[in-house]
């Protein structure tokens, strides 16, 4: 079969019809997509949080965003994931989708049609804090400090230590309930190390001041990660690891010693 001008011009053009067709039926004859609710509601703050969109006339072209109730939407030009629920699978009539991370709130899901809004369901779910379990655990922390600076350590004063993680799971500081202190003062050894001629060295033990041993007894709030794990100021608390105190008149670091059993508080707190 031999093929003119003519008949190649005529399949190019009844092609773009057709494309065009099938776009201008999806955008002008298809029933625009309306939403009739949203499950869960509330949902927990967390990541990769999933939702169930209800409704009629779904497709996959659809994109859903979340917004703030009540705030004009503005979509994040340079990276707009960060408001878009991903949809993982979409039918008629439902869209299962994947929140972006977002903060305790309430908030609107729209619906676009490539750059168009075609659907809107103001308030359309509530976002809260998650809640973590909370526990108390007696520990004793061994500290060496300077002598006399262990008077600086009070009964009833709060650990004021925190961690630069934002991220962390907040709690009240460890609660000192008993200071003791060694009468006795050990001298602060240092190991010293000095050249010679070439290829020759000397190491000896140096002195370099006098400490007091200090036990702290602490009432340590706990909080419970996602783990199951509880930690405090964002660090499990274990004999042998070390642990920073800060309180209105001393900072130093100390050896946890000993633990005792977390005891919780309640069911659950929000951080």
């Amino acid at each position: 079969m031999r093929w003119n001008l003519l008949d190649v011009a005529a399949a190019i053009v009844l092609a773009s019809v057709a494309t065009v067709g099938v776009a201008g039926y999806r955008r002008f004859q298809a029933p625009a997509p309306e939403i009739v609710a949203v499950t869960p509601s509330p949902v927990v703050a967390g990541k990769a949080r999933a939702l169930s969109v209800r409704g009629r006339h779904f497709h996959p072209y659809l994109h859903f965003f979340v917004f703030a109730a009540g705030h004009t939407p503005a979509i994040n030009a340079l990276d707009p994931s960060t408001q878009e629920a991903k949809a993982v699978a979409t039918t008629a009539t439902t869209a299962d989708v994947t929140l972006p991370p977002v903060t305790p709130g309430v908030y609107d899901l729209y619906v676009f049609d490539e750059f168009q809004q075609v659907a809107l369901l103001p308030r359309a779910f509530t976002v809260l804090a998650p809640t973590y379990a909370r526990a108390e655990m007696a520990s004793t922390v061994r500290l060496f400090v300077s002598p006399g600076s262990a008077s600086l350590l009070t009964v009833g004063e709060r650990d004021r230590t925190t961690s630069p993680d934002p991220d962390v799971l907040r709690t009240d500081g460890a609660l000192l309930t008993a200071v003791r202190v060694d009468p006795r003062v050990h001298e602060d050894l240092e190991m010293r190390i000095a050249s010679g001629q070439p290829g020759d060295s000397a190491v000896w033990i140096g002195g370099r001041g006098w400490q007091q041993q200090v036990d702290l007894d602490l009432r340590v709030p706990l909080v419970q990660d996602a783990a199951g794990e509880w930690r405090y100021n964002g660090a499990p608390v274990r004999a042998g690891e070390l642990l920073d105190i800060e309180t209105a008149r001393f900072k130093g670091r100390g050896t946890v010693i000993a633990v005792g059993d977390p005891h919780p508080l309640d069911s659950g707190a929000r951080p």
